[in-house]
């Protein structure tokens, strides 16, 4: 009995890898119903070593060398105190898509969006994040998307909602593909 529990519980780690501060890799298996939404994903390592990381550990972690999270340091306003987020990666370009979640767990169900909680997008060029907030994701969209005049205009003019967020960041990254930029 005790035997079918543990090679339950090993059968619940799927492929995955962290990477650290300093940019290193580290294989092993990731726990398939980490939360990272909560702050934390739980690894194991190849010699089967368990730890807990937090996003301020690391820079961020793949599952299955498809699904990435990046730790995101996270400012709310300048009298808020700087936290980390994992963010998991939804769209790759010249600007990146990320997306924090409520109810992450689905993850390895579906590959859609599910339940984001808030959008950030990262200028690859820069390295910063930059957060979406319902309440005024037009201005901060409009911003990162400045030098394509039409699309900007698009995002200003009410255009696209919140939800289609990803549908814009896609139209930018292919427009920078294919002027080259």
């Amino acid at each position: 009995m005790v035997s079918a529990y543990l090679a339950s519980a090993q059968n619940n780690y799927v492929p995955g890898y962290v990477i650290d501060n300093h940019a290193d890799t580290i294989f092993g298996k990731i726990y398939q119903k980490t939360k990272p939404g909560k702050g934390k994903v739980v690894f194991r390592n190849d010699e089967g070593k368990k730890k807990t990381y937090y996003p301020r550990q690391i820079k961020g972690f793949v599952i299955n060398d498809t699904i990435q999270y990046q730790s995101i340091l996270q400012i709310e306003n300048a009298e808020a105190a700087a936290y980390h987020v994992f963010g998991m990666q939804i769209i790759s370009g010249r600007l990146n898509l990320l997306a924090t979640q409520n109810k992450i767990s689905a993850i390895f169900e579906a590959e859609d969006q599910q339940d984001v909680n808030n959008y950030y997008i990262e200028d690859r060029e820069s390295g910063k994040f930059y957060k979406l907030t319902r309440a005024g994701y037009r201005k901060q969209l409009a911003a990162r998307v400045s030098d394509y005049t039409e699309l900007r205009r698009e995002v200003m003019n009410k255009v696209y909602k919140y939800e289609e967020i990803p549908e814009v960041v896609k139209k930018y990254n292919e427009w920078i593909r294919n002027s080259n930029r």
